[in-house]
């Protein structure tokens, strides 16, 4: 009787937790446990040789019910889904109550209890085995043996708290099934002990020591084979005491986690951005991981106690939360190549809009002028307009490209394309002095379009006469661009690099934006300061 009070015990506790994954089978498990308890008790203490025959029938019972709860425990333990289908639910039923009437009319064939015998020493009842009741303890020995079979598949591939719930598992289902078939063969007699109670009672501690410590009803997997193992994104389940209670090998990796990982604390592997953050919408981190600063955007979703008998939605009951880590490092850098498009295209449009206005209008006007007048001058006005006009045109066409990624890299010889490019320019009587002899990897195209850039705008700005120089960096790490004309104001340094920006009248503003873009296609960085002669220096730094 003990030994009822016992399972009963379980099954109130599980029953306040019937709608979580194997609540309700191991509720049902523990009630039949008790009545298994139960029956073999009253068949030991009663007198009357009819009711004990009953007792025994209801033991037998009893045990039908217990193997095939406890083989559902295991299957909500393992997520098999095709056991739980309607039709495989209303086969298992229709064979316990086949099991059931068989024992009914048992006093009318007496095919399971052939006759009994009195135990010379005690007086009880000791019956002997008939034929149906082999082949219902062999398939109820199946159901055991099937349960064994799917929880050891999980114990050896399991880790953490997964592992010793499913040595719980086995456990709760061996001591009580390995028991009855000691009693069944009558293995160890003991007189008015049914061997049977014994392995229930070693089932129930084990059940109450797995609810009350190992947290079995709050820990239960999920379906991991087909969807959570495979995803690409890493995916983390916590329960509601924060604790890590699955994790797929994408998070594995990523946390750097060990296969201890599992039942610890999620403050000590998950990073404290993700763990901070709130159910619903998505937010952005940064994680730094074997020395490469990534992106990922974190979702996190409750989880919630799924439906129960008595109810066909989950409940609010929250039990944990669900980390999503998706890595949008490509996202963000091409978010941010369009912002950049999109800031290019803003700056284009606005000197289409501005710059070409007034030299369009002076066009048109002299145009009309030489119209009415016939006088030849207004035609040199108007193709002076239109020159400005080409020149305006031209430097938005680079601008443009200047943003655009420098894809097809070659090594050149620094020197080589100086010569080159500097031959392009309208020099006047200005000087070139090349000290370099650096070789870069760069795009011929873009690295042109800088360089002559650069020329134009010392001759421009200091006059016909300047000396240019480009050469190595003191560390080779990149290569320089050097004048002696007036240089750069300090002041005027933060914005020189911007578009529009000029310090003469009717320039573009567009040469230095040029620069700096083409430098930013490449990796490169760019750095304006004075020259030895006190001029404007531009420092390329091309490897870190």
């Amino acid at each position: 009787m003990f030994v009822g009070a016992a399972c009963l015990a379980v099954a109130g506790v599980a029953l306040k937790h019937r709608s979580r994954p194997g609540g309700t089978p191991l509720v049902l498990l523990a009630v039949a446990g008790g009545a298994w308890a139960a029956t073999a008790a009253a068949a030991s203490l009663l007198s009357d040789p009819a009711l004990t025959m009953w007792a025994q029938r209801g033991t037998y019972a009893s045990v039908g019910v217990a193997s095939v709860c406890w083989f559902y425990v295991v299957v909500e333990h393992t997520h098999r889904t095709w056991w739980k289908r309607p039709a495989v639910l209303a086969a298992v039923t229709a064979l316990l109550a086949l099991d059931w009437l068989v024992l009914a009319t048992d006093p009318i064939h007496r095919l399971v209890i052939a006759e009994s015998t009195v135990v010379p020493q005690t007086g009880a009842l000791d019956p002997t085995p008939g034929v149906l009741l082999w082949v219902t303890a062999a398939w109820k020995a199946a159901f055991v043996l099937a349960g064994v079979a799917l929880v050891t598949g999980e114990f050896a591939n399991r880790r953490g708290v997964y592992r010793r719930q499913s040595l719980v598992m086995v456990a709760a289902g061996v001591f009580p099934f390995g028991a009855a078939i000691v009693e069944l063969f009558d293995l160890v007699a003991v007189p008015g002990l049914d061997v049977g109670v014994l392995g229930v009672a070693a089932s129930s501690v084990v059940l109450l020591w797995a609810l009350f410590y190992a947290g079995f009803l709050d820990i239960a997997p999920v379906a991991r084979r087909s969807l959570f193992v495979s995803m690409d994104d890493a995916v983390i389940a916590v329960d509601a005491r924060d604790r890590v209670v699955d994790l797929n090998g994408t998070a594995r990796a990523l946390l750097e986690a060990d296969e201890n990982v599992v039942g610890s604390g999620a403050a000590a592997v998950i990073p404290t951005e993700a763990m901070a953050c709130e159910d619903g919408e998505p937010t952005e981190i940064a994680l730094t991981r074997d020395g490469t600063r990534r992106r990922y955007e974190v979702s996190v979703s409750p989880i919630r106690s799924e439906p129960g008998p008595a109810r066909s939605t989950p409940t609010d009951e929250r039990i944990g939360r669900l980390l999503v880590l998706r890595d949008i490092t490509a996202r963000h850098e091409r978010q941010l190549q369009l912002e950049a498009q999109n800031e290019r295209l803003e700056e284009f449009s606005s000197a289409l809009s501005h710059d070409l206005r007034n030299p369009v209008n002076v066009a048109q006007g002299h145009l009309a002028l030489a119209r009415e007048t016939g006088d030849d001058k207004h035609f040199d006005a108007a193709d002076r307009a239109l020159g400005r006009i080409q020149e305006l045109t031209d430097d938005l066409l680079a601008l443009a490209r200047a943003g655009t990624s420098a894809d097809n890299a070659e090594a050149l010889h620094l020197a080589e394309l100086v010569g080159e490019c500097w031959a392009s320019v309208l020099t006047a009587d200005a000087t070139l002095v090349v000290d370099a002899d650096l070789t870069v990897s760069a795009d011929r195209l873009r690295l042109k379009q800088l360089l002559e850039n650069l020329f134009g705008n010392a001759v421009e700005h200091g006059g016909a006469a300047v000396t240019v120089t480009v050469g190595d960096l003191a560390d080779g790490a990149g290569f320089y661009v050097a004048d002696d004309g007036p240089g750069v104001p300090a002041s005027d340094r933060g914005r020189v690099f911007e578009s529009g920006h000029s310090g003469q009248v009717g320039n573009t503003g567009l040469g230095l934006a040029i620069v700096k873009q083409a430098a930013e296609a490449h990796g490169w960085t760019v750095r304006l300061t004075d020259s030895e002669s006190g001029g404007a220096r531009f420092e390329f730094t091309t490897s870190a």
